[in-house]
């Protein structure tokens, strides 16, 4: 059975690793009425988090004439200064406990109302965790209408039926209305890791843990998942954070992380298919540079015949189809353009070609032709062979000197 305390700053905390050893959840004081924050609010909220620890905050309410909405201002300000994410820590939670301003039973319960789902709609709380509010038997029965407000909520129920130094209760003791315990005040020295001013000032609260698990799921989400506490919990809370894409639309990240993981496999089986293209065309530039490796000063005259009729030699796939050499170059232009962008890919393609054939250049000056002699015959025969056959490329052609 899951047990808790709730403190403000009339406590001392000596220790949060030890205190995560004896509890496994906790409130903290955060505001009351419509100016006052805990001083040590923010500063608790977040170390018990880094503990480890199942972490929920409350605002004291003050109905003596303040607004409803000014109090849960106050309250939504301290909250988000925290660090609150809904779903990983428990809902926010109103104690009710005074009434100044002699609110009638019906005035008092609008308050309440308003300023929890003030509250509710500052966080897009949904059902199921949406504020909670603190008080004891009298209040839920006779100041307001607790069993309204309950509906769609939940009680933090303050009832001692024993409280001089009553043992932890079994679940089964637990009120039935009740979702977190709260059984006594008498907890001080029976807590290690924090004291109070009083032998009457910790007060002790139990919950099953399966409602606690429908106020924080994310949090209980990470340590399902077997990943160590908090870390499970913060990986947990961020892959269901909502954010804004350019176009404005909200996603969560997980859903995110799926569209992009189903682009980049589509991205991954386009490049697969224009890299066998490539392959294949780098395979016949070889065999090209070849051909011209065994060529003459004589044979260079007729070098445009040439070009043009291996562009029409016939060659077979690996997938076992037939097509000529020119055909390919065509097939691998047009992959690539409409995988990628026609520009940049275009650009890799004759990048790719200038540099084959500049290689092929250096071999052919071995027959004894100047740089000139071999970018006028060599540029112009395959540029106008593969032009004729519409592969539009743009040869340039730097030969050593």
């Amino acid at each position: 059975m899951p047990k808790g305390i709730d403190i403000s700053n009339h406590q001392t905390v000596s220790s949060w690793s030890t205190l995560a050893n004896e509890i496994d959840f906790l409130f903290i004081k955060a505001t009351e009425g419509a100016t006052y924050r805990s001083p040590t609010f923010v500063n608790w909220f977040k170390a018990a988090k880094n503990a480890g620890l199942l972490v929920g905050s409350y605002h004291f309410a003050s109905p003596d004439g303040s607004d409803a909405v000014l109090e849960a201002d106050n309250y939504i300000k301290a909250l988000k200064d925290a660090g609150f994410k809904p779903g990983f820590d428990l809902p926010p939670v109103l104690d009710i406990e005074v009434n100044g301003a002699n609110f009638s039973k019906a005035a008092l319960t609008t308050w309440c109302q308003t300023f929890m789902s003030h509250v509710d709609s500052a966080f897009n709380l949904p059902a199921g965790r949406k504020t909670g509010f603190y008080c004891n038997r009298n209040y839920y029965n006779n100041e307001i209408d607790g069993a309204g407000l309950r509906s769609g909520r939940w009680l933090w129920l303050a009832w001692w039926p024993n409280n001089n130094n009553p043992p932890w209760p079994s679940g089964s003791q637990i009120p039935s209305d009740a979702t977190v315990w709260q059984f006594t005040d008498d907890g001080n020295k029976r807590i290690n890791g924090i004291s109070g001013t009083s032998a009457h000032s910790l007060d002790l609260n139990i919950a099953y843990e399966s409602a606690l698990k429908k106020l924080a799921p994310t949090y209980f989400a990470g340590k399902d998942d077997g990943m160590p506490a908090p870390i499970g919990d913060y990986v947990n809370a961020l892959l269901n954070e909502t954010i804004t894409l350019d176009n404005g639309n909200q996603t969560k990240l997980v859903d995110l992380l799926r569209n992009l993981r189903s682009l980049g496999y589509a991205g991954y089986k386009v490049r697969s298919e224009s890299q066998a293209r490539d392959a294949q065309l780098n395979q016949k530039l070889v065999e090209l540079q070849r051909k011209i490796e065994n060529l003459d000063v004589g044979q260079l005259d007729t070098l445009d015949s040439y070009v043009d009729a291996l562009l029409q030699t016939g060659i077979t796939l690996d997938n076992g189809n037939s097509t000529s050499f020119v055909e390919l170059l065509k097939s691998a232009r047009g992959l690539a353009f409409n995988a990628y962008s026609a520009r940049s890919e275009s650009q890799d393609r004759d990048a790719a070609l200038n540099t084959a054939l500049n290689g092929l250049i250096a071999d052919v000056q071995a027959l004894g032709l100047t740089t000139e002699e071999l970018e006028s015959v060599v540029s112009q025969a395959v540029e106008q062979a593969l032009k004729t056959h519409g592969v539009d490329v743009n040869i340039s052609i730097n030969g050593a000197q």
